[in-house]
């Protein structure tokens, strides 16, 4: 199956409006962990607590059995314990950050944290993750391959100069699913395509990288060692919404390292590898 030529700018909405009802006013809080059960009391519904999920001013949530842990995107985090409540409090105008904005894009339910199963029925799976990125870190170029059994394909893999033509990185007999390309020759302020030959349906592979000039790399607004939840997420959110797939999916993975019994990360991986 195709991937979307142009990856989805969101990360956070948590769960698909339209299986709730509309609210008024933006998202301004997320779970991070939940080990229980309880609900949230939305427009006069009940709606169980679950992983993912973002809240809007007003959401009630009622933890009935075990530990919740709540982060509002000013970055304050309220846990939660059983037997208790906690209201969502009153937008404050004042917050601004990347993970704001990307939870109240339009797109709700096609974010990186929509439910487990909806990205995949939306976006499809696709056989190269990613098709198209910029790159902040060289030494994060991996591309991912979705085939079974690549070993016994012969696929074929070329980078290629789009100035020049030249290929900067060739491999022959591809016989793993994670390639990494940070030996290639990479110049700053260049575009590259790359090729994979001998799929399965007879067709090549084809996608983009891009090396942005040295300027626009290094004023990218991203916190280069995040050390709190919010920092991680806001980081990533940065990284996604401004097309470093590459480097989202590193900063994912150091994420999962650092929080391994928060399973939201493990869910922004999943969902960012199937775009």
């Amino acid at each position: 199956m195709h991937m979307k030529s142009r990856f989805l700018a969101i990360l956070l909405t948590g769960m698909i409006v339209s299986a709730y009802g509309q609210n008024s006013g933006n998202f301004t809080a997320m779970i991070l962990s939940l080990d229980g059960n309880g609900v949230i009391l939305r427009n006069s519904k009940k709606i169980p607590l679950e992983l993912p999920q973002s809240y809007f001013p007003g959401d009630e949530l009622s933890l009935m059995k075990g530990n919740a842990l709540i982060m509002l995107f000013s970055g304050e985090e309220i846990p939660l314990a059983a037997v208790s409540s906690y209201k969502i409090p009153p937008e404050d105008n004042s917050v601004s950050s990347e993970l704001y904005e990307m939870a109240n894009d339009s797109r709700t339910g096609q974010s990186l944290l929509a439910q487990s199963g909806t990205a995949y029925r939306i976006r499809g799976k696709s056989n190269v993750f990613p098709i198209k990125s910029k790159v902040l870190k060289t030494d994060d170029v991996i591309l991912r391959l979705y085939y079974k059994n690549p070993e016994e394909l012969n696929l074929g893999l070329k980078v290629i100069d789009s100035q020049t033509q030249k290929v900067i990185y060739e491999m022959e007999n591809v016989a793993d699913s994670l390639i990494s390309l940070a030996d290639a020759h990479w110049i700053e302020g260049r575009s590259y395509y790359w090729t994979l030959s001998n799929t399965p349906n007879g067709k090549p592979e084809m996608g983009t990288i891009v090396i942005p000039a040295k300027d626009e790399s290094e004023n990218f607004n991203t916190i280069a060692e995040p050390d709190t939840h919010f920092e991680y997420l806001n980081a990533i959110s940065n990284l996604h919404n401004n097309l470093y797939y590459f480097d989202a999916c590193a900063l994912i993975e150091k994420a999962i390292a650092r929080y391994p019994d928060f399973k939201i990360y493990r869910i922004l991986k999943e969902n960012l590898l199937l775009e």
